[in-house]
């Protein structure tokens, strides 16, 4: 299934099995300029070297019985300083080219962010899923303010900044079915998009 923002087109698929939640995606430019997708967080290995952490994703609760799946930029916490907002590593894509792309989350889905640690068990609340709507950011190369450099994480992958990138990221989604999936929900302040 097809998703398009203004020319760039999202199609994906879900897989699950017992215990895995594998999303395959693939995004196609048909602009006439190049765009930025902010789908891989960086990371550091146990040396403290910079390294892409492709097998991400914020999750969180929408509407009662979906789950938010967001490859981008994930929404700061609520009640809490933050010095340095997390924008993820960024591909460029030239006008034509695609990026495909896969990654898996374990089941049951947790409701989890970069800026938040890992609870105990028993301070989730175990929500019955009818969807999982799946969503991708990019960044035109016209945005306001935008500046691309190399990021040290690996080739082909940049470090962007931009004038408002929360306000400027464009998302595509996709929603699938979900019947029978779990996702536990964060009893605490956790900041939901």
């Amino acid at each position: 299934m097809e998703q398009t923002v203004q020319n760039v087109v999202l199609d994906c698929q879900a897989e699950f099995s017992t215990d895995r939640l594998k999303i395959s995606y693939r995004i196609s430019n048909h602009l006439s300029g190049q765009i930025y997708v902010l789908d891989v967080l960086p990371g550091y290995d146990a040396a403290r070297t910079p390294v892409p952490n492709p097998d991400w994703a914020y999750v969180c609760l929408r509407d009662g019985s979906t789950a938010y799946v967001l490859r981008g930029i994930p929404p700061l916490p609520a009640g809490r300083q933050v010095t340095v907002q997390l924008i993820p590593l960024a591909t460029r894509l030239a006008a034509g080219e695609k990026l495909e792309r896969a990654f898996e989350l374990p089941l049951p889905l947790k409701e989890t962010s970069p800026y938040y640690l890992p609870l105990k068990p028993e301070e989730y609340q175990v929500v019955e899923l009818r969807s999982i709507l799946f969503g991708v950011q990019f960044l035109r190369d016209t945005v306001e303010g935008l500046r691309v450099k190399p990021a040290p994480h690996g080739p082909g992958f940049y470090q962007v900044w931009s004038k408002d990138p929360v306000a400027q990221a464009q998302t595509l989604e996709h929603q699938f079915d979900a019947q029978g999936v779990q996702l536990w929900k964060r009893k605490d302040w956790f900041s939901r998009i």
